[in-house]
């Protein structure tokens, strides 16, 4: 497990996040036990119970507030709803679909998904002009359906390439007034370009091999929404 993990993980850090997985099983009525897949932004645990593969996502709170959460979430079953393949998202046992636990470390955010059919990504097998195709209807369906969606009422905005990059400019420093300069061009630039429901809305981000499975017939299904923020359809690309 040592090898999924960052450097700066404490050992309690861990044992909390794998206790909040644990709790999360609960809520979700899954039997299974959480076996840790990653830890990037957040920790991905994975779990099976009959003959179902359930995806555990554990979220500090300092990565993503609910409100970001419960927006990309809300768009991913919108997506599903519109037959998107997807990993979407499972209400837990009392209709949530994200949920709080109280650990060692503090509270996590846990939210449980469908595992994706298929397999992973092989590039001797699968990366040609066919898979290309593939990835690109699936990048236009998601984007074509995604001019109608309109986000449920108690639901925030998730945030957009202008919050992105307000953070990035923090990391300028103030001396570096040629940098600063480019950086206000760049911004200016991008923000008269056109915003309407056919060039602009909600996309994933991160758009690549190492976020989607290879079903039967080359199907894909696309996975692991947590950078999603409103941009033009042509950042997917």
């Amino acid at each position: 497990m040592a090898e999924n993990l960052t450097p700066g993980d404490s050992p309690s850090l861990v044992s909390s996040a794998l206790d909040a997985a644990r709790q999360g099983l609960s809520a979700w009525n899954i039997s299974g036990d959480a076996r840790l897949l990653k830890r990037l932004g957040n920790f991905t645990y994975e779990a099976d119970a009959n003959g179902q593969g359930y995806i555990i996502r554990v979220t500090e709170p300092s990565h993503r507030p609910i409100p970001q959460l419960e927006a990309e979430l809300d768009w991913l079953m919108f997506l599903d709803g519109k037959g998107i393949p997807v990993s979407a998202p499972l209400p837990a046992a009392r209709g949530t679909l994200v949920e709080t636990f109280q650990t060692e470390e503090g509270s996590f955010h846990v939210s449980v998904f469908k595992k994706a059919p298929g397999r992973r990504f092989d590039f001797d097998q699968d990366w040609d002009a066919a898979f290309h195709r593939r990835l690109g209807e699936l990048a236009g369906g998601m984007h074509s359906a995604t001019q109608t969606y309109t986000p449920a009422d108690h639901i925030l905005p998730r945030e957009s390439w202008a919050d992105d990059m307000s953070r990035t400019e923090q990391f300028i420093p103030r001396d570096e007034t040629a940098a600063l300069k480019e950086f206000d061009v760049v911004m200016e630039w991008a923000s008269g370009l056109k915003i309407d429901a056919d060039t602009y809305g909600l996309v994933h981000t991160d758009l690549n091999y190492n976020n989607l499975f290879v079903g039967d017939r080359g199907k894909l299904t696309v996975f692991d929404f947590d950078d999603c923020r409103y941009h033009w359809f042509a950042y997917d690309i």
